[in-house]
């Protein structure tokens, strides 16, 4: 797994709210409430603990090779 730049949030250092910021980011990031709302909408959650927590709402993976048995 990697990460791309489309899949990372960011904040201003200049907000008035950076407790806020602060809260939002996390709870995207770690919180399996979230992770079960957007699943892979930006790729595999980085957390450990939500992609636990979200694997079994993850389509099978295709296995084999295409054309292959």
């Amino acid at each position: 797994m990697f990460l791309q730049p489309a899949m990372f949030y960011a904040a201003s250092a200049k907000t008035e709210h950076q407790a806020e910021v602060n809260a939002f980011i996390n709870f995207m990031i770690n919180d399996p409430e979230a992770g079960a709302i957007i699943l892979s909408d930006r790729g595999l959650p980085a957390s450990s603990k939500v992609l636990a927590a979200v694997r079994d709402q993850f389509p099978e993976a295709p296995t084999g090779l295409p054309g292959g048995p």
